[in-house]
């Protein structure tokens, strides 16, 4: 089984804090995990060494030690990764990464870093949770039956490029979805992201038609044509 991506362990450590029942949990309007080893630093690091090393020794060498250099860097970067999955941090929200503070005794809906959204609460039989898929990633949204959708609370990346670790996401969400509904107090709307994303086509068998009979084709016959 292959390991659970950052998008997937986030989705899974919120899920667990419910399960627990913790008072509350912050949602992130993006749901991923802090990265510990910068994109950018190897974006940036790496030109500049090859560049360094083009400069030194020329093509030939730098292209020998790039070629020595590939397994190493391989492991350590497998390595790092998984050192990353085992240490990273859900993000919170905060005034550059907006989310949500939920309460559950009684249900209240904090805004962090969404200075014009207001405090959502008094939640009812009229209110709902829902999720759906948007391209790669999966929605989570508060709605109510009369005035429908009214907060977007999460958005839950997709961060697999593999389809195999891809379709573990959407049945995660779904858990994390019934766990918020039923700590708010408040119903599940909408269908399931598992069933969409994997949906059971069956395959219909049909007894294949006979051919359809050819039409004669009917041959005119040219008269030859005399010359004068």
């Amino acid at each position: 089984m292959p390991p659970h991506t950052p998008s997937q362990k986030a989705v899974m450590d919120i899920t667990a804090q419910l399960r627990a029942g913790a008072a509350c949990v912050q949602l992130p309007l993006e749901l991923q995990h802090n990265s510990l080893w910068p994109r950018w630093g190897l974006e940036i690091l790496l030109p500049v060494l090859a560049v360094f090393a083009l400069d030194r020794w020329g093509i030939a060498w730098t292209l020998a030690i790039a070629v020595a250099a590939t397994v190493p860097l391989a492991l350590l970067t497998r390595r790092l990764r998984r050192r990353q999955l085992a240490n990273a941090s859900i993000r919170r929200p905060n005034a550059r990464h907006p989310g949500w503070r939920m309460e559950f005794a009684p249900a209240r809906l904090y805004p962090i870093g969404q200075p014009q959204t207001a405090t959502l609460q008094g939640l009812d039989a009229a209110w709902s949770l829902g999720c759906y898929q948007v391209g790669m990633d999966f929605r989570i949204e508060l709605r109510h039956q009369d005035r429908g959708p009214v907060a977007l609370l999460c958005t839950v990346l997709q961060d697999a490029a593999d389809p195999q670790a891809a379709a573990a996401l959407p049945p995660l969400t779904d858990t994390l979805v019934d766990q918020l509904a039923a700590r708010l107090g408040v119903r599940r709307s909408g269908g399931r992201l598992a069933s969409a994303a994997n949906p059971k086509l069956g395959r219909c068998t049909q007894t294949p038609l006979p051919p359809s009979p050819t039409p004669p084709r009917h041959v005119h016959a040219i008269s030859p044509i005399s010359i004068a």
